[in-house]
């Protein structure tokens, strides 16, 4: 699995592990749209009294200059890297329905506008992943114990 520094990144790799095509990248912003920090529904009470300052100017879906901030242009050049990885599988494919940053390797169309001219009605097929997990508890215990006991080292 993907690690990309929020829960979107692991949302977007469980679909393309899953074989979700086209993955539809909605309220991935990356920016202060709106000089917003989460949508209003989204707001946790300890953001409602912190401040999310601009820190740096990006290009934004309609090749604009927008203010973010450090922490969410990591979030979108680590979504951007992870698209690269698939820029050469035509099984998937991600598409930008948000309004903030661009988002390389995602071109930017409308929610409504692929909601009504695809066509959901067609043969569907299963969700597999490509892949089996095959996991050891104790083994993966074991491994885990390691790694934190080797940071006291």
């Amino acid at each position: 699995m993907y690690c990309g520094g929020s829960v979107s990144h692991a949302c977007i790799d469980i679909a393309n592990m899953l074989g979700c095509s086209p993955i539809l990248l909605t309220g991935q912003d990356f920016a202060l749209t709106n000089k917003k920090h989460h949508a209003d529904s989204a707001v946790f009470p300890f953001d409602s009294s912190s401040r999310y300052d601009a820190q740096i100017m990006i290009k934004d879906v309609n090749g604009n200059l927008t203010e973010t901030t450090v922490t969410l242009d990591s979030f979108r050049r680590n979504l951007e890297y992870y698209i690269s990885c698939y820029k050469d599988q035509p099984r998937v494919q991600f598409i930008n329905c948000s309004y903030g940053a661009e988002i390389k390797g995602a071109p930017h169309r409308e929610l409504s506008e692929i909601l009504e001219k695809s066509t959901f009605s067609g043969q569907k097929t299963p969700c597999r992943p490509n892949h089996e997990l095959n996991l050891n508890p104790e083994k993966t215990i074991k491994t885990i114990l390691e790694f934190f006991g080797s940071l006291s080292d």
